[in-house]
């Protein structure tokens, strides 16, 4: 008896010291709901609205009936009238469309007369986890309009769909996983560095005697990053020397390009790094912060894992929120499309404002220790 009151006693004791601590509180109920509407918004791969293009060269009857039975289904919707197939390269790499419809120029006569008509369904062969399902999308409209047509006794005629995956037509899957974990360890590993370099000094107390020297605090905190750049971007070397000779990931456009867009993201995880270091006080506190705010959602917002699209609004803008985002958008692009500096400018711009916004606030808050 004596021994259940000193355990109910501890019992009790335990739920009172999660009660009045918030942030175990936070922990035990938060987390786990956060996880569960996280997970279950992203692990599906169901598709809506996916921005598609028609090439209509045949331009009759017939293909108007099927491009308005496609653009008004629940699956697809249409952005684009293109001239010629040579412009599906160029939105594909722009990122305009998901998928683009092709009918031949003799559509409505080869169908009528010869009972049978091509279409070509080409899609983007570096998105592998949705372009299979955006084919399946197109056929079975095709099919449905097909099966409304003939006569439910024999088949009247039938359309052929062609398939053509672009940038990765054997639907390889180191094509769009091995872009993908470039960028997360770059991230991470150039983030984390940063914050446990400058958490390293507050511990040891020789920040304040840095943050003294007679010199401009913005190139202070510079030079904390510069060696941090260096091995960043020989790391990140090793890493693409890895993506092309060891996974045989093509390089399609400029590797000067790629190198520069590199360098772009190693001063963001950076700066990012120097940012998250001014909210720790401990090694222990910035890892923490790190992990939670960079690791999981990187893996499931960024398009690196799960595809985005089918995304709440909110969680896509929260995704847009990452560096990470945009630089899978830029290696892809280079990797797999052969993209260009003039197609990749949004891109490019975005991971420039975040270095500046970044590492101009980190500094802004070292600012008190300074006076």
């Amino acid at each position: 008896m004596k021994n259940f009151k000193i355990f109910k006693g501890l019992v009790r004791k335990e739920f009172l010291h999660i009660l009045r601590d918030w942030r175990s509180l936070t922990m035990l109920l938060g987390i786990p709901i956060v996880l569960v509407l996280l997970f279950g918004s992203v692990m599906t791969m169901e598709i809506k609205d996916a921005n598609i293009a028609v090439v209509d060269h045949a331009k009759d009857h017939d293909s108007k009936e099927l491009i308005n039975l496609i653009s008004t289904s629940e699956f697809f919707k249409l952005v684009k009238y293109l001239d010629t197939s040579d412009e599906i390269d160029e939105e594909f790499k722009k990122g305009t469309i998901r998928m683009a419809f092709v009918f031949d120029k003799d559509f409505g006569y080869k169908l009528h007369h010869e009972g049978h008509a091509q279409i070509q369904l080409i899609a983007d062969g570096s998105k592998i986890l949705t372009s299979p399902s955006l084919i399946s999308y197109g056929k079975i409209i095709i099919n449905k309009h097909i099966a409304s047509k003939n006569p439910p006794s024999r088949a009247g005629y039938y359309i052929i769909p062609t398939v053509r995956m672009m940038y990765n037509k054997n639907l390889n899957g180191r094509y769009m996983t091995v872009p993908g974990i470039m960028s997360t360890v770059i991230l991470l590993v150039g983030a984390l560095m940063t914050s446990l370099s400058i958490t390293k000094e507050k511990e040891l107390g020789t920040m304040e005697l840095l943050l003294s020297t007679p010199i401009n605090r913005f190139l202070i905190m510079f030079a904390k990053i510069v060696p941090y750049l260096i091995t960043s971007f020989i790391s990140a070397l090793s890493i693409i020397w890895a993506a092309k000779y060891v996974f045989e990931v093509p390089v399609s456009g400029s590797m000067g390009l790629l190198l520069l867009n590199t360098v772009l993201y190693i001063l963001t995880a950076l700066a990012l790094g120097l940012l998250i270091s001014t909210f720790a006080n401990s090694q222990l506190t910035a890892m923490m912060i790190t992990m939670t705010l960079l690791m999981l959602p990187t893996e499931v917002l960024s398009g690196m894992t799960f595809p985005t699209d089918s995304l709440p609004v909110v969680l896509q803008w929260l995704g847009k929120l990452l560096p990470s985002t945009w630089f899978n958008i830029i290696s892809k692009g280079i990797l797999l499309q052969g993209a260009k500096g003039g197609s990749l400018f949004f891109e490019t711009t975005i991971l420039v404002v975040m270095v500046m916004v970044f590492y101009f606030w980190s500094v802004i808050r070292f600012k008190p220790r300074l006076q």
